[in-house]
């Protein structure tokens, strides 16, 4: 399995752009953006077309990572993906957070 960087993650999101079938829901994420009110064409809208504010690693793995979008002036929404390849992801979950979080961080 490819050890995936930050710097991947960003010409991977570049690479989707112009892929209509590059990015994948999960059943996961279905059932928690549902129960977090969120719109799930909003965030593979986001994905598709917005830079992240900020992209981090989850740790021990090779291809998961948070995707931090603004979402509104109190709460950013972080995009948890499971990059498949150069040209797919996957969307594992959604969840917003406090904007203050980001700025701290």
């Amino acid at each position: 399995m490819t050890d995936y960087t930050t710097e991947d993650v960003f010409k991977i999101l570049n690479n989707i752009r112009n892929n209509p079938y590059g990015v994948k829901d999960s059943k996961h994420m279905m059932g928690r953006i549902n129960k977090r009110d969120l719109d799930a064409n909003e965030i593979i809208k986001k994905v598709y077309q917005e830079i992240p504010v900020g992209v981090q690693k989850s740790y021990n793995t090779s291809n998961k990572f948070e995707l931090i979008y603004e979402f509104s002036t109190k709460e950013d929404l972080y995009v948890i993906i499971n990059i498949d390849n150069f040209e797919e992801i996957t969307i594992v979950t959604c969840i917003t957070k406090n904007i203050s979080k980001r700025e701290h961080d």
